[in-house]
């Protein structure tokens, strides 16, 4: 006994078959254009994350060659015999010769604030402990945009000096909030600035801080030289405190995703993509100091979007064009076959079709 393979549609009447059919083209067509649109979504993202590390470590470098060029001078200014030899509790120096002193290092450190490349300066300062107001003369009235030597007391310590001389000579960025004690009648001293203490290369102890300010506007400008489609650009320390951003309304401290907010004690490129960001982590642990891009992935994807409509728009016209082909086809050649099969099925061999009374009655009439 011969086993058929059981066929649905051959209990399906036509019209039937040819809906099927219409599924069958037009279904797949959706699929591959979602599925499309999906993969096209991921390698754009890819694309432009790609470059945006690029140009992530292009800018990284170029923020960090002008701290190294501000390290550079500090060195030099800590070699400088006249600093070498500044000591405030010396009993051995005349009033006027700290008044000479007071004044050549004022021109130093004048010098080297001074740019001649038409950038925004920065503004190299001393800091000098001064318990026993040997250098009274001398004002107190640091600025984010001025140098100067300053002299001061205990009561007029700034709370970032015993930080800065615990670290025995090592630079590093901070966001300081007041250069001096704060009072009633002070501007903002608001300023990201480049600490480090000079040490004493002939006896042991400290001489003062060398403070360099406004660095927040000379690292801005490296930020500027980045274009991003409705991104954000932060200049952070290692906890992730915003030292500098490219625009000025801002937290103080920047969230990440978990994959990248802890780094560890390493250095190189992160990147993370997630439905609403785009990430590109910048770090360096010896530095201690990150770079980060964020950039909204709508911003990004808006120029795709267009051709997404395009291509929606292709594929509703084929669909409504599908439609019609299949509604045509219906009428113009299924109908007169569904009304042949129709008449096979009735006709019985020995019956005869007797032709209606009306043509009947005009054949006699031409006879």
């Amino acid at each position: 006994m011969r086993y058929r393979l059981y066929n649905p549609l051959n209990k399906m009447n036509v019209k039937q078959q040819l809906f099927i059919l219409f599924l069958i083209i037009i279904i797949p067509l959706f699929i591959l254009n979602a599925y499309g649109n999906y993969k096209a979504d991921q390698i754009l993202k890819r694309h432009v994350t790609n470059a945006y590390i690029e140009l992530n470590k292009q800018n990284f470098r170029l923020i960090n060659r002008d701290i190294e060029a501000v390290n550079k001078v500090t060195s030099t200014v800590f070699q400088n015999s006249l600093l070498q030899q500044l000591n405030p509790l010396s009993t051995d120096e005349t009033v006027l010769q700290r008044v000479k002193n007071y004044e050549k290092l004022e021109n130093l450190l004048t010098t080297y604030s001074q740019e001649t490349d038409e950038r925004e300066p920065v503004y190299y300062s001393l800091y000098v402990y001064d318990p026993e107001n040997t250098y009274f003369f001398a004002p107190f009235y640091p600025g984010p945009k001025k140098s100067g030597v300053y002299f001061f007391s205990d009561a007029e310590k700034p709370d970032w000096f015993d930080e800065a001389v615990e670290k025995k000579g090592k630079g590093y960025l901070r966001l300081v909030e007041h250069l001096s004690p704060p009072s009633n009648s002070q501007g903002s001293q608001k300023t990201l600035a480049y600490i480090r203490a000079i040490n004493n290369i002939y006896r042991n102890g400290t001489i003062g801080v060398l403070v360099v300010t406004n660095l927040d506007a000379r690292v801005q400008e490296s930020l500027r030289t980045v274009s991003l489609p409705e991104g954000e650009l932060y200049f952070t320390n290692w906890n992730n405190r915003v030292l500098s951003a490219q625009s000025n309304d801002h937290e103080d401290v920047l969230e990440l995703p978990p994959e990248i907010a802890d780094m560890g004690m390493t250095s190189g490129v992160e990147d993370v993509i997630t439905n609403d960001y785009i990430y590109v982590v910048n770090y360096n642990h010896v530095l201690q100091q990150k770079l980060v891009y964020k950039v909204p992935v709508q911003a990004l994807l808006h120029q795709q979007k267009e051709i997404k409509q395009v291509i929606q728009l292709i594929s509703l016209v084929f669909f409504v064009g599908s439609l019609i082909f299949m509604l045509y086809f219906w009428r113009s050649l299924m109908m007169p076959i569904q009304k042949l099969v129709y008449f096979v099925r009735r006709y019985e061999p020995g019956i005869s079709f007797h032709r209606p009374r009306a043509e009947r009655r005009k054949t006699r009439s031409v006879c």
